[in-house]
C-alpha cells in the first residue's frame, strides 16, 4: 500500500520541548529535502496565518535537523482548493496528489481546514510517494503534528511509547530509542515513488529492527503494518503473511491491510484471493486510485480484461494523471493488438512520470508490433540480411529506426529496474529482430537469472536455439514451459510451431503477440 494512516493522537496538556542538541554526534553528515507546501485557500482569508504558519512550518523541520542532520528547504508555497464536499483526511490527501505535483520537488506538506474534515485523523502520511497532509486543529499545533508526519516519511510508526513524538497516547516532542533507530537507518531513503525507498542494506537493517520491536509483544499495530510491507518488498511472504495476521485479529478494518494481503497473493499468482482482499480494502476506503489499479492488474492476470480496464478507468477518474494505471491500460491494449492506443497510454504515463520501467518496456514492444508488416515482408528480410539497396529505402529506414528506439527504450527500463525479466525479454526480441543473436541470447540469459521459471525466456531461447540448429538447447528450454505449466496452450503452440520449421520473421511477431 503506498500510503498508511496513524491513529488520532491525545498529547499532554504540557508538550515536552527537549534542547536541540545532536542525539547521535557521530552521525553528523546532512542532507537537505526540498518541500512543496500546499495550503488550503480558506487560510487565505485569514490575516497573518502565512507568517504565522511558515514559522510553524520551520519550527518542526528543527526537531529533524538537529537531531539527525536532516534539513528541509521550501522551494514552493502555494494555495490548494479542494474540490468534494466534507470527507475524511484519507480523502483529501488524494485530492492534494492529484491536483498538486510534486514540481521537482521531494516532498509536499498539504494543510487543510478543520471545517472540511469528517472525524480524524489528524495527520497522515504517504510513505512511497512523499505526500504528507495535516490539519490545525487545538490541541494540536501544526509543529507538532508536521514533526510527526515527518517522522514516519522516515520510517518511524506509532508507539506505545509514552512521552514519544510517535506516542499514541501521551505524546511530546521527544524521540524514543526506536524511532531514532528507524530515521537515522532510513536518513537516506528516496523519494521516487516508483522505486522502493530504501536500499537493500537499510531493507534488512529495518526487518530486524521492526522483528525486534514486535517481540516486545507491545500493542502497535504500526509495526506489524510496516513489517508485512518490508516482509513483501524482500519477498519474505511468510513473515509478510504472518505480521498481517496479527492485525487481522486486532485491526481487521485497517486502512491498506487487505491491500497488502491482496499484494502479496499477486505475487503468489493467487489471483482470486487478490482480488477478495483487494475488494475487501476498497469497501472501507473507495477513493484511493491505488487499490483500483492493484485490482486492475489482478483482473488482468485473470483474463478479466473488461473488469481489468474498468478499474484502470475508475483510478483515472480518480487521478488522471495516476501514471500506474496509465501505464496498466497500455498493457491492455497491447495484448488486445490496440497497438496505436497502447503507444499512446504509454506515452502519457511516462509524461507525468519518467521513470516508469513498464512503461518504456510496453511502449518498446508496441513499437515493434506496429512495424510488424514491414518487417515481417519478404523483401525486408532480405535486406535485415545485408542488400543495401534495399535497406536505403524510406519504409526499412523508418524499421531500422523504430528497433532501434525499441532498444533504447528497453534500456532505459534496464537501467531503471533491472530486476524485471520482461524488459530484458523485448529487449532479446529486438536484438533478434536486428539480427543481433549474440546479444539476444544473453539478454533472454538474464531473464531467466531474474526468474528461472520465466516461460517467456524459455521460449525465446527455444526458438533462437532451434533456428541456429542447436536443437538439445531448444528443446531442453521448450519443455521447461510444459513443465513449468503442463496446461499451457503456448507451450504446444510452441513445440508444433517449432518442429514444423517455421522460423521466418513473421513467427518471431507471432510469438511476440503471444508473449506482451
Amino acid at each position: 500500500m503506498a500510503w498508511e494512516a496513524r491513529r488520532s493522537i491525545r498529547t499532554c496538556s504540557c508538550l515536552l520541548l527537549l534542547s536541540f542538541s545532536p542525539l547521535f554526534p557521530q552521525d553528523r553528515s546532512s542532507r537537505t529535502i526540498n518541500i512543496k507546501v500546499a495550503a488550503d485557500t480558506k487560510f487565505c482569508i485569514q490575516s497573518g496565518w502565512h507568517s504565522r504558519a511558515s514559522k510553524e512550518i520551520r519550527k518542526s523541520f528543527l526537531h529533524l535537523d538537529e537531531r539527525f542532520g536532516i534539513q528541509f528547504k521550501i522551494k514552493d508555497f502555494i494555495y490548494w482548493s479542494p474540490k468534494s464536499p466534507p470527507n475524511t483526511l484519507p480523502h483529501f490527501l488524494n485530492d492534494l496528489r492529484r491536483n498538486s505535483g510534486r514540481d521537482g520537488c521531494d516532498m509536499v506538506i498539504g494543510i487543510i481546514s478543520p471545517e472540511r474534515l469528517i472525524g480524524g485523523p489528524f495527520g497522515i502520511a504517504s510513505y512511497f510517494d512523499g505526500y504528507i497532509l495535516v490539519t490545525e486543529l487545538k490541541p494540536y499545533s501544526l509543529e507538532f503534528l508536521i514533526t510527526h508526519e515527518l517522522c514516519h516519511m522516515f520510517g518511524a510508526v506509532d508507539l506505545n511509547e509514552k512521552g514519544s513524538i510517535m506516542s499514541m497516547q501521551e505524546a511530546s516532542y521527544q524521540f524514543d530509542e526506536f524511532t531514532q533507530k528507524i530515521i537515522l537507518l532510513q536518513k537516506y531513503r528516496g523519494f521516487n515513488p516508483l522505486l522502493f525507498p530504501l536500499s537493500t542494506n537499510t531493507l534488512d537493517e529495518s526487518i530486524d529492527l521492526f522483528k525486534q520491536r514486535s517481540e516486545s509483544r507491545f500493542d502497535e499495530p504500526g509495526i506489524y503494518f510496516r513489517l508485512a510491507i518490508l516482509c513483501s518488498e524482500k519477498k519474505d511472504y511468510a513473515s509478510a503473511q504472518t505480521a498481517c495476521s496479527s492485525l487481522l485479529k486486532s485491526n481487521p478494518n485497517l486502512v491498506g491491510l487487505h491491500s497488502i494481503l491482496g499484494n502479496i497473493y499477486l505475487s503468489q499468482n493467487e489471483n482470486d484471493k487478490a482480488i477478495e482482499e483487494l475488494l475487501k480494502d476498497l469497501a472501507i476506503c473507495p477513493d484511493l486510485p491505488e487499490i483500483h489499479c492493484n485490482l486492475g492488474l489482478a483482473y488482468n492476470k485473470k483474463g478479466r480484461i473488461d473488469n481489468a480496464v474498468k478499474q484502470y478507468n475508475v483510478a483515472l477518474d480518480l487521478d488522471p494523471n495516476y501514471a500506474q494505471a496509465h501505464t496498466g491500460l497500455g498493457s491492455l491494449y497491447l495484448k488486445e493488438g490496440a497497438i496505436d492506443k497502447a503507444i499512446s497510454e504509454c506515452q502519457t504515463a511516462l509524461k507525468f512520470c519518467p521513470e516508469i520501467s513498464e512503461a518504456f518496456c510496453t511502449l518498446a514492444a508496441a513499437l515493434v508490433l506496429k512495424h510488424e508488416q514491414a518487417i515481417s515482408s519478404e523483401p525486408l528480410t532480405e535486406w535485415q540480411g545485408g542488400n543495401p539497396d534495399l535497406g536505403s529505402t524510406p519504409k526499412a529506414q523508418e524499421v531500422t529506426a523504430a528497433l532501434e528506439e525499441a532498444a533504447e527504450l528497453c534500456k532505459k527500463a534496464i537501467s531503471l529496474k533491472a530486476d524485471i525479466p520482461g524488459s530484458h525479454n523485448i529487449l532479446g526480441v529486438v536484438y533478434v529482430l536486428q539480427k543481433n543473436y549474440q546479444d539476444a541470447e544473453e539478454e533472454f540469459l538474464k531473464s531467466l537469472e531474474i526468474s528461472s521459471d520465466c516461460l517467456l525466456a524459455h521460449f525465446n531461447l527455444g526458438l533462437l536455439y532451434f533456428s541456429s540448429g542447436r536443437t538439445e538447447k531448444a528443446a531442453y528450454h521448450l519443455k521447461k514451459i510444459i513443465d513449468v505449466d503442463p496446461s499451457s496452450d503456448l507451450g504446444q503452440w510452441i513445440l508444433a510451431q517449432v518442429f514444423q520449421g517455421q522460423k521466418s520473421c513473421r513467427f518471431v511477431l507471432n510469438c511476440l503477440k503471444k508473449t506482451t
